[in-house]
């Protein structure tokens, strides 16, 4: 993705365990406050998800190289989300 769009790749790993210990940490002040609750589950939503494979089946001919290519040349709509919405167009194609 990075070297389609002519980009460095600048990011910051975050190893699983201090991922854990924000979470158990996070659930513990949940039990005595509500509004804390909420950023357990989701920050363990964002660990989920950034651990598990979900681009592609782990069968077949096409590649994430494949759909990013095809991404780049791709005109995105304009306009407020409401917009689109009523438009019934994807921001993101399953399948372009």
């Amino acid at each position: 993705m990075f070297e389609l769009n002519g980009r460095t790749p600048d990011w910051e790993v975050v190893e699983l365990a201090a991922w854990d210990k924000k979470i158990s940490r996070l659930r513990t002040a949940g039990k005595f406050s509500k509004q804390v609750r909420p950023v357990a589950y989701y920050l363990e939503a964002a660990k989920y998800w950034s651990v598990v494979h979900h681009v592609a089946p782990a069968y077949g001919t096409r590649t994430l190289r494949g759909f990013m290519e095809k991404l780049v040349d791709r005109e995105w709509p304009t306009g407020s989300f409401r917009e689109r919405m009523k438009n019934g167009t994807n921001v993101m194609p399953t399948d372009v």
